[in-house]
């Protein structure tokens, strides 16, 4: 194994199925590292999910096992390679779909969230397109049924996820759109397509136009840009926008690409978006202010949280790194839709706090060790204030397509609000941000919130 096969951030390494044995020995042990994307397996777990040096890898790269010289799996699986021993050893998706939403649900809503995207429901089958879909119908019965029972205290819009390139993008496209008729509802509903073509670049496993410092690896995807257009085409075409999980510059620029294509089909209509946008070839920045193309960024991934500004350096230099990391400011400055959000369970639940979004973009530093967090990437210049507000109000409003219902206090609209226990506008210094307190929240009308109040 490399040092970049087995590094876990807040871990240090990752534990063989022959470590673990040490500890587990007679029963299934999954551990799943704390951004679900890897996971670590004893023997018992490789076995009863008959996983052996015949196993192929899903997509070698990306989706894989992590294998000793003569390619015997050491219990490693990463991006999801893992799912399928999950799903027939531990995954009952009625029971856990539903606690799930039981326990997180009014988490975010105490974080001063009215809305929620969940851009793609992450179950063991992400990676599977129609296990993938069998889920979503279960995630949405839980919520209709939420609903029914006076308990959904926050407007939940969930998206399929496009993960398993061996679907026809037409046929999943229509079966999205089928669903989003079914689910239509302004409290809950199926909105668009989640793209996902690639893992995490801290891993090495996104495209990159330029390959990583000191090698001449330019990473890879498993959805290409060619399928990516048409991904997005099959999307814009069923009247459905497509957000994409970008995170190295050949994916930005391929997700570029594929929007352009089809708006020159004719989709002029769509509001398909960028979500991370980490690493950005300055051209490509240029492209996205002069199309206009929305971005949703989530601020702690590129902050010193979980030693990532020593990854970023190590991985990108000096000179990329301040250049073409966390630039979303002048997007935000030339009039784009920047959004900001958390992505749980990838970075702890209170990130997805309005506040701490804020404060991450205003700052760039980490809001969980504000004390010993230092701005990072100096070359990037943060949201103003303002900015970062509209980017958690009005901004993601128009993303979702319900500008003419939230994101703002006008009548006619309907009644979301949070109440702060001060005026953040007036605030002398942005630490100050992280002892505001959400003092209620009120979606539709009905205190979903409160505290004091």
């Amino acid at each position: 194994m490399s040092a970049k096969d087995t590094m876990q951030p807040l871990w240090g390494g990752a534990p063989t199925a022959a470590e673990l044995d040490e500890i587990i020995p007679d029963k299934i042990a999954i551990i799943i590292d704390f951004t679900i994307h890897d996971a670590w397996l004893n023997t018992k777990a490789l076995e009863a999910g008959n996983i052996t040096k015949d196993t192929p890898d899903p997509v070698p790269g990306v989706t894989y096992w992590i294998r000793d010289d003569d390619g015997n799996p050491l219990g490693v699986g990463k991006e999801g390679s893992w799912f399928p021993v999950y799903t027939k050893v531990a995954w009952e998706p009625e029971r856990m779909i539903e606690e799930s939403r039981e326990k997180l649900q009014p988490q975010v809503v105490a974080g001063g969230t009215t809305t929620a995207l969940i851009p793609g429901v992450v179950t063991p089958n992400f990676t599977n397109a129609p296990g993938m879909f069998d889920d979503l119908e279960i995630s949405m019965k839980v919520l209709e049924k939420a609903l029914a029972d006076g308990d959904l205290p926050v407007r939940t819009f969930v998206q399929p996820a496009y993960k398993d390139a061996t679907a026809d993008p037409v046929e999943f496209a229509a079966r999205a759109r089928a669903m989003a008729d079914k689910y239509n509802g302004d409290l809950f509903r199926v909105h668009g397509i989640k793209l996902h073509p690639e893992g995490t670049w801290s891993a090495g496993a996104v495209l990159m136009l330029e390959p990583f410092e000191g090698t001449d690896n330019i990473g890879i995807s498993a959805v290409k840009p060619d399928q990516m257009k048409e991904v997005v085409k099959a999307a814009n075409d069923q009247g459905l926008d497509v957000f994409a999980h970008v995170e190295g510059s050949g994916t930005v620029r391929g997700m570029i690409d594929a929007i352009l294509a089809s708006r020159v089909s004719g989709n002029t209509d769509e509001r398909n978006a960028l979500h991370h946008y980490q690493i950005v070839h300055p051209d490509d920045q240029q492209r996205m202010i002069d199309n206009s193309i929305p971005v949703n960024i989530t601020p702690i991934f590129s902050v010193d949280w979980a030693g990532q500004d020593q990854d970023f350096l190590s991985m990108l230099g000096d000179t990329r790194t301040n250049e073409r990391v966390s630039q979303y400011r002048p997007l935000a400055d030339a009039g784009v839709s920047v959004s900001l959000a958390g992505d749980y369970p990838s970075a702890p639940m209170s990130t997805n706090s309005m506040l701490y979004q804020i404060y991450t973009a205003v700052t760039f530093k980490n809001p969980l060790d504000p004390e010993n967090s230092r701005k990072f990437p100096n070359g990037a210049e943060p949201l103003d204030l303002m900015q970062a507000i509209e980017a958690v109000t009005i901004n993601p409003a128009w993303q979702l397509r319900m500008e003419d219902k939230l994101g703002s206090l006008e009548v006619g609209k309907l009644a979301d609000i949070v109440i702060l226990d001060r005026n953040i506008l007036d605030l002398d210094n942005p630490e100050e941000l992280l002892t505001t307190k959400v003092q209620a929240t009120i979606m539709d009308g009905q205190f979903r919130h409160r505290v004091g109040l």
